[in-house]
C-alpha cells in the first residue's frame, strides 16, 4: 500500500469519525424539536380550558396565569434536557464528566461577561424586531408564543423569576455543559458554534433566534476561556432578567411607544456590551484553545465545520426547524381581492 493510499485511508477514517460525532448530536437535537412540538399540545389545551373557565371565575383566571406559563417552561426544559440525559447514559461518559474543575475566575470576567452578552443581545433583539415589523407591514403573520407578564406586581415578579431561573440553568446545563463539553475535543471552535446554533434554533421564535445565536457564541467563548459553567449561568440569568424587564415594559405601553423607547436602550446597550467584549478580548485574547488538553484537539476548526455539512442528520435538524418556523409560526401574505381603502370603507359604512 502506497503512502498516498495510506493518507487517503486515514483521512476517510477521520471523516467517518466526524460524521459519527455530529450525527449523534444532531439526532438528539432533532429529537428535542420533536419533543417541544409534542409538549406544546397539552399546554395549549390546558391553557385553552383554563382560559375559557377564566371568563367566569376569577380564581381560574389566576390559576391560568400561574399554571400555564409554569407548565410551558418546565416541559420545554424537560424537552431540552431529557434527550441529552439519555445521550449521556448511552455514551461512555457520565453526566459529571461534562463539568470540569476550574481555577478561580478573575473578577474582570465576572463583571464584563454579563454586560457583554446582555448588551449585544439587546441590540440584536432590536434589529430583529425591526425586521419582524417590516415583514408584518408586508403582510406576514407571526404566531409567536408569549408568556403573559401579569397585571399586578406579584404576577410580574413571578413571571420574571420563572423566565429567568429555569431557562438559564437548563440552557447552560445542556448546551455549554453537555453539547460543548462533548464536542470540544473534536474541535473547540466547531463545538462553540454548534452549541450556540442548536440552542438558538431550539427556541422557535423569530425574535429570539438571532440574539440567542449571538449570545450562545459569547457564552461558549466565556466557557472555553474560563472553564466556569457558573459564570455562563449567571450571565444567562442577567440576560434573561433584562429581556424579561423589556417584555414587561412592552406589555404596558403601545407598540409604537415601545419601539421608540427601546431604540435608545438597544443602541446604548449594544455599545456598552460590545465595549465590554472588546476589553475581554484585549485582556484574554480572542483565540479559542482547549484549556483542558490543547494538544489533544482531534480536528482543526475548518475540518470540523466542513464535516458538519457532510452529515445527514444536520439537514434533518435544519428541515425540522425551518418547517416549524415557516410553516407553523410564520404565515406568508396571501393574495387578496382588491378592496376599497380603509378610509373609503369607513365612509361607506357610515353612509349606510
Amino acid at each position: 500500500m502506497g503512502n498516498e493510499e495510506i493518507i487517503f485511508f486515514e483521512q476517510e477514517i477521520r471523516n467517518e469519525k466526524i460524521r459519527t460525532v455530529y450525527t449523534m448530536i444532531f439526532v438528539v437535537a432533532s429529537f428535542i424539536c420533536i419533543l417541544q412540538a409534542v409538549f406544546r399540545v397539552p399546554v395549549f389545551y390546558l391553557g385553552n380550558l383554563l382560559n375559557i373557565e377564566a371568563e367566569n371565575f376569577e380564581f381560574n383566571q389566576t390559576l391560568y396565569f400561574y399554571l400555564q406559563p409554569f407548565l410551558s417552561i418546565v416541559l420545554n426544559s424537560v424537552a431540552l434536557f431529557f434527550p441529552f440525559w439519555v445521550f449521556t447514559k448511552l455514551s461512555s461518559f457520565k453526566l459529571k464528566d461534562y463539568f470540569t474543575k476550574h481555577e478561580d475566575t478573575p473578577f474582570l470576567w465576572k463583571v464584563l461577561s454579563p454586560v457583554a452578552v446582555t448588551g449585544v443581545s439587546i441590540g440584536i433583539l432590536y434589529a430583529s424586531l425591526i425586521v419582524k415589523n417590516l415583514l408584518i407591514d408586508r403582510g406576514f403573520v407571526f404566531n409567536e408564543e408569549y408568556i403573559s407578564t401579569g397585571n399586578d406586581i406579584f404576577q410580574k415578579i413571578f413571571y420574571l423569576a420563572l423566565f429567568t431561573l429555569i431557562p438559564a440553568f437548563t440552557d447552560e446545563l445542556v448546551f455549554r455543559g453537555i453539547v460543548l463539553q462533548f464536542l470540544r475535543k473534536h474541535g473547540v471552535t466547531a463545538a462553540v458554534c454548534i452549541s450556540a446554533a442548536i440552542c438558538a434554533f431550539s427556541h422557535i421564535s423569530i425574535e429570539k433566534i438571532p440574539y440567542l445565536l449571538i449570545a450562545g457564541l459569547f457564552l461558549g467563548w466565556f466557557y472555553v476561556k474560563t472553564e466556569n459553567l457558573k459564570l455562563t449561568v449567571i450571565s444567562h440569568m442577567v440576560l434573561n432578567i433584562c429581556m424579561g424587564l423589556i417584555n414587561i415594559f412592552r406589555d404596558t405601553v403601545a407598540e409604537e411607544e415601545f419601539m421608540q423607547t427601546i431604540q435608545l436602550i438597544a443602541i446604548t446597550a449594544f455599545i456598552v456590551g460590545l465595549g465590554a467584549f472588546i476589553l475581554l478580548i484585549l485582556k484574554y485574547k480572542f483565540k479559542l484553545q482547549d484549556r483542558q488538553d490543547p494538544e489533544n484537539e482531534l480536528f482543526k476548526a475548518k475540518e470540523s465545520l466542513t464535516g458538519i455539512f457532510k452529515t445527514f442528520a444536520v439537514y434533518v435538524f435544519i428541515f425540522i426547524t425551518v418547517f416549524q418556523i415557516f410553516f407553523i409560526h410564520v404565515k406568508k401574505p396571501e393574495a387578496e381581492e382588491e378592496e376599497l381603502p380603509g378610509e373609503v370603507v369607513e365612509q361607506v359604512v357610515e353612509e349606510e
